[in-house]
């Protein structure tokens, strides 16, 4: 898989998952009109980019 294709999958990945996991884990800061610290938003997004280039790095190098 090309570089610029992974991290186009990995970037839908964490917005996917990120706008899930925010509104799991912050929603009710969310609903109540206020914002929550924008690093825990941050780590939310980033987390599931992370995961999704480990998973690819680890498959790549396993089918050598």
């Amino acid at each position: 898989m090309k570089k610029a294709s992974l991290l186009k999958k990995a970037a839908l990945t964490s917005v996917v998952v990120g706008t899930i996991l925010t509104f799991i884990n912050h929603g009710d800061i969310l609903m109540q009109g206020e914002f929550p610290k924008l690093i825990k938003i941050a780590l939310t997004y980033l987390v599931p980019f992370c995961v999704t280039l480990w998973g690819a790095y680890i498959g790549r190098n396993k089918a050598r």
